[in-house]
């Protein structure tokens, strides 16, 4: 796997620029794309978060602050890699916006639909 990204960093490196590359990899391992990002990356920043988050809150929002702030990951991870390989000024228009956004909660609704019908049978839930 770190073969891969390797070679992914390099070709968008070679096409638009380290920062960008470096973007796109920051994105890449945020995104619902990689395999690693639920349990290694995007799980303990949503619940850092949602600790912080649940503060200021309360500890009754968990489910919905914590649902967000995973949601929040997943997004964050796909924009990062819309707008390094872009080469459009216009890559933040709602249109694009609305399609890694939709994207993403279509995913994260998926994961809820497999691990209450079973199919996914992770230890920890």
């Amino acid at each position: 796997m770190a073969v891969k990204l390797a070679e992914e960093f390099k070709k968008v490196k070679e096409r638009f620029g380290l920062a960008r590359a470096a973007a796109f990899t920051a994105g890449l391992i945020l995104s619902p794309i990689t395999w690693f990002n639920d349990p290694i990356v995007n799980v303990p920043i949503a619940l850092a978060l949602t600790h912080l988050l649940i503060r200021v809150l309360g500890k009754e929002l968990f489910i919905p602050v914590f649902t967000a702030s995973y949601v929040f990951t997943n997004i964050l991870g796909l924009l990062l890699m819309q707008v390094s390989i872009s080469s459009s000024k216009n890559v933040f228009r709602s249109v694009e916006i609305l399609k890694i956004f939709i994207g993403a909660i279509a995913y994260t609704l998926l994961m809820i639909l497999l691990l209450r019908l079973g199919i996914l049978n992770p230890p920890w839930y």
